[in-house]
């Protein structure tokens, strides 16, 4: 009887729904900034984002861009077709650069831990009153980043102005440092 017992659990618990942990490794330095869609190209294969003002190529990497988009899908899996996946995510924001579109674009940069290179964690077409909503009402901040600003914007326009002045200082550390 234990044996009919100890299958049964085995076989209930073999077709349960499958629970995956990841954890992301550590980040030494973090960067957001708000570029100009003329600043910004993405290559075809949507692996490089390059900034023109700050004269460099970055690997836009897709792990931590899923994780951002819909961390879900690191678990369960994700195609590449699928509207929250990462390859999406890089086909809009390239959609958008063809049309030559005045939005900006959200674009983190990261240098993890033990490494120097630095790459593209996070790139997001910037909806001003959308940003400033998920920013200030939404406590979990799915689907972005956090901004690290230093404090609450009192509306959109000063999250656009606190965004711009990161960015502006960020540029300059990224013109400083030397590509890998």
């Amino acid at each position: 009887m234990k044996a009919y017992v100890l299958v049964f659990v085995l076989c209930l618990g073999s077709t349960s729904e499958v629970l995956s942990r990841y954890s992301l490794p550590a980040i030494d330095e973090r960067m957001v900034l708000l570029l100009d869609s003329k600043e910004v190209k993405v290559d075809e294969k949507g692996s490089i984002l390059t900034v023109t003002k700050a004269g460099r190529d970055f690997q836009i990497d897709r792990f931590w861009l899923q994780h951002y988009v819909w961390s879900d899908g690191l678990c369960v899996g994700i195609t590449a077709s699928d509207p929250k996946s990462s390859a999406t995510r890089i086909l809009q924001v390239q959609a958008a650069l063809k049309k030559k579109s005045g939005s900006p674009l959200l674009v983190e940069i990261i240098r993890l831990s033990k490494t120097k290179e630095y790459r593209v964690s996070y790139i997001q077409l910037f909806d001003q009153e959308a940003e400033f909503n998920r920013y200030s009402g939404n406590k979990a901040k799915h689907g972005s980043i956090k901004l690290g600003l230093a404090s609450q914007p009192k509306d959109s326009w000063d999250l656009l102005a606190k965004l711009k002045g990161m960015t502006s200082n960020s540029l300059a550390k990224l013109k400083k440092t030397k590509p890998q």
